[in-house]
């Protein structure tokens, strides 16, 4: 894959934070809301930063462009009667940005490092699909065929089937008790004269 290729993916994955950024910027525009309305830049981090697509660059870029929108929107403001409020929100609006960039990060660094330790699988409690080092989560049947190169077959273990088959298992068990019993009453054959 080219860096071309690699970017022109990894901007499409970004597209629903970017939108979003985009929707904030014009209500922001919109002015209705008031100067708070800065504070919502903290969503697209926040879904880039805990969404699927966690990468720590695309999570900076996104943050940058965040803080950008909110100053170019502090800028393009038309109500110069609470000018020293709007500058206050907007300046707790863009620590709130990169506070919320910092949480993600830690959290991010947290996460490698439980991952990268030897020997720890992350699976989730419920559904047992296993966590990847990208952050996506797979089936074990496929995490282990893609990690691994191997190809699974599926048998039913002995407890498996006393729950799901009681009543095959209890004909095997009569036939066997059965069979134990006829060879137990049949007459055993005399030694051999050459075995001696």
């Amino acid at each position: 894959m080219t860096r071309w290729e690699k970017l022109h993916e990894d901007a499409a994955k970004l597209l629903p934070a970017i939108a979003l950024a985009g929707l904030v910027f014009g209500l922001d525009l919109l002015e209705r809301f008031g100067n708070a309305v800065g504070v919502l830049y903290i969503a697209p981090v926040l879904m880039v930063g805990l969404g699927a697509f966690r990468l720590k660059p695309h999570l900076i870029a996104i943050a940058g462009v965040c803080s950008a929108l909110t100053v170019i929107g502090f800028a393009l403001s038309s109500d110069a009667a609470v000018v020293g409020v709007g500058a206050v929100n907007r300046v707790l609006s863009l620590l709130a940005v990169w506070l919320a960039t910092s949480l993600c990060l830690l959290y991010l660094r947290v996460e490698d490092s439980v991952s990268a330790v030897p020997g720890l699988l992350p699976i989730c409690a419920s559904c047992k699909k296993i966590r990847d080092g990208r952050g996506l989560w797979h089936h074990p049947e496929s995490y282990f065929a893609e990690q691994f190169a191997v190809t699974f077959t599926h048998g039913i273990c002995p407890d498996c089937t006393r729950q799901l088959y009681p009543e095959v298992v209890k004909k095997h068990l009569h036939y066997s008790s059965n069979v134990a019993t006829r060879r137990s009453s049949t007459p055993k054959p005399a030694p051999d004269s050459l075995a001696g």
